[in-house]
């Protein structure tokens, strides 16, 4: 007796086995779920308008779609394509976001509830606001890179500042006179600014934009005499008499701004500071899904389409295998960990 119920504890291990197998090389079987934490700044839907017969004049009384809409809208695309499924996109952007992290993070490990998710909430947030109920970097799985955006060092066109090295030089000589703007406290473009007073040895005055725009109007009326904003927000004042982009902070040229030099080319070698995107599962999500998802992402990315819309938002198309990408996120803690520290204390 005891070995015909040994026999049947056995068959029924290897029965489960098998099944989480097949549910495995199965994924993906149902709607995939993407949510997207940050708030919305682009249009309302509308709903119940009906057919009309003269003509309307419509006014626009909003900004244009947020990158990370813009974003989250084509990996909605690119997830229900490559997936095979459809895809559901759903906005969680309460508590600074951290409402659809948390979302995230409690749901089934099963593949099926995925999160777009940058370096501001992934790495900074955590480290400035302390008592988050959870931890991005343990109760989170990184599944794929997406995208970067390099920061940008901007002047006003009527100043006499026409490059980095010539902003430094100023800046030495008259430490603590010049201003240098960023999109707000403890963003990716604030701590750009901090790093390259650090390396440049400046004493620049910080002052907090809301926002990469309202920045870039600042250094327009010439509030201030530079910022480092994110890409996005130059895109939409290129070409404009009043804006120099003095250096992008990257290794390499964008295709958006291709006569702005890298500021490790104008001055300071090796600056290179850009924000991120990535999709996170919950942590316990078998690795063969993350992998299965992470191929299907990379294939995508490399895709015309795909790449102009990246170009398009400021954006680089990026692409990391999971183990990668998690070291990445290691590297971008202890990277930021020390100077974020001391803005905190400062």
């Amino acid at each position: 007796m005891r070995k015909t119920m040994n026999r049947w504890i056995t068959a029924g291990f290897v029965a489960l086995s098998a099944s989480a197998v097949g549910a495995a090389a199965a994924y993906p079987e149902k709607e995939v779920k993407l949510v997207n934490p940050f708030p919305v700044t682009g249009p309302a839907d509308i709903a119940g308008s009906m057919a009309v017969n003269k003509v309307l004049r419509v006014m626009q009384n909003h900004a244009a779609p947020p990158v990370t809409d813009v974003l989250a809208w084509h990996l909605r695309q690119t997830l229900s394509f490559a997936l095979d499924k459809p895809v559901a996109l759903e906005r969680r952007s309460r508590w600074r976001t951290i409402e659809g992290h948390r979302y995230v993070a409690q749901a089934a490990p099963d593949g099926y509830t995925l999160l777009l998710a940058g370096n501001g909430t992934i790495i900074i947030h955590p480290q400035v606001v302390r008592d988050v109920a959870f931890q991005p970097l343990q109760d989170l799985t990184p599944v794929a890179l997406v995208a970067r955006m390099p920061m940008v060092l901007i002047a006003a066109a009527g100043s006499n500042v026409r490059s980095v090295q010539q902003f430094v030089e100023q800046a030495r000589a008259a430490p603590g006179r010049l201003h240098l703007g960023s999109s707000g406290d403890f963003t990716t473009a604030h701590l750009a600014g901090a790093l390259f007073k650090s390396v440049t040895g400046t004493a620049l005055e910080h002052v907090s934009y809301n926002g990469g725009a309202a920045a870039v109007r600042g250094v327009i009326a010439e509030q201030i005499e530079a910022a480092f904003v994110p890409l996005a927000a130059v895109l939409p004042y290129a070409g404009n008499a009043r804006l120099r982009a003095l250096g992008i902070a990257d290794r390499v040229r964008h295709p958006a701004v291709p006569d702005v030099p890298p500021i490790g080319e104008a001055g300071v070698p090796g600056f290179e500071v850009s924000a991120w995107s990535g999709l996170f599962a919950p942590a316990g999500t078998p690795a063969r899904v993350i992998t299965h998802i992470n191929a299907r992402i990379a294939a995508e990315l490399q895709s015309v389409q795909t790449r102009r819309l990246m170009v398009s938002q400021g954006l680089h198309a990026a692409h990391l295998p999971p183990d990668q990408f998690s070291e990445l996120l290691r590297a971008e803690n202890r990277r930021w960990a020390l100077l974020i520290d001391a803005l905190s204390d400062g």
